[in-house]
């Protein structure tokens, strides 16, 4: 997932961009960060450079999950 720089678009992949994030979403605060922010950070796929063990948080058997998560 990548936001936008002028943080009213998230593209979740390559076929699937959602638009019209409100700039209020930026506002609601966990700590120091935005919870919208914290939900990008934390549902990107990553592996490991070391192991290769890959952590990919996207649910196979439901793919409109993180647009839901998102919404």
């Amino acid at each position: 997932m990548r936001l936008a720089k002028d943080r009213r678009s998230l593209r979740v992949n390559d076929t699937l961009t959602l638009g019209g994030i409100p700039p209020e979403t930026s506002e609601y605060r966990l700590g120091n960060r935005s919870a919208f922010d914290w939900v990008i950070g934390q549902y990107q796929v990553t592996e490991d450079k070391h192991s290769g063990i890959r952590s990919d948080p996207n649910r196979p058997d439901d793919p409109e999950y993180i647009v839901r998560l998102v919404g």
